[in-house]
């Protein structure tokens, strides 16, 4: 009996790795995250109606050469993030594609013969679109809401 107890007691304490994928994000950034103005990296913002657009500098992402990097802010959060590669086409950012499957599991959509990619996570959406050379994570209700909230805003403008 005293064996038994020993046993279990080694086993609570070993740690356990669970294969869950990661939350989304790019480049550290992820949907939801507070942000009250533009990082101080960002190399030029534009108001947007209720939207605070934050361009940020060139970067790499799983090697490839990003040329772009865009935040957008509603709220004082993160509802998108947008990276924009400057190499594009049908068979570009492979590399790119194997870095998510790997941070952040298959893919539930798969359009290899166009070069897209699709991950879902409740409202988050991440897509890859390698021929068109983007990749975008973004929250859809709260990407809707920023909409309707603009468009109350120009109507109240009339």
């Amino acid at each position: 009996m005293k064996a038994l107890i020993i046993a279990i007691a080694a086993l609570s304490s070993v740690p356990v790795f669970s294969e869950e994928p990661e939350a989304f994000s790019i480049k550290n950034y992820t949907v939801g995250t507070a942000m009250e103005s533009c990082p101080p990296e960002t190399v030029r913002q534009i108001k947007r109606g209720v939207k605070l657009s934050c361009f940020l500098p060139a970067t790499t992402y799983a090697g490839a050469e990003v040329k772009d990097m865009l935040l957008t802010l509603y709220d004082n959060e993160v509802i998108s993030v947008m990276a924009f590669f400057a190499r594009k086409g049908r068979n570009e950012n492979i590399d790119v594609k194997n870095a998510l499957t790997l941070k952040f599991g298959k893919a539930y959509q798969e359009k290899p013969h166009i070069n897209q990619y699709y991950w879902q996570k409740g409202d988050l959406s991440l897509l890859f679109d390698g021929w068109g050379g983007v990749l975008m994570l973004t929250d859809s209700k709260k990407s809707e809401a920023a909409k309707l909230k603009d468009a109350e805003a120009k109507q109240s403008d009339m």
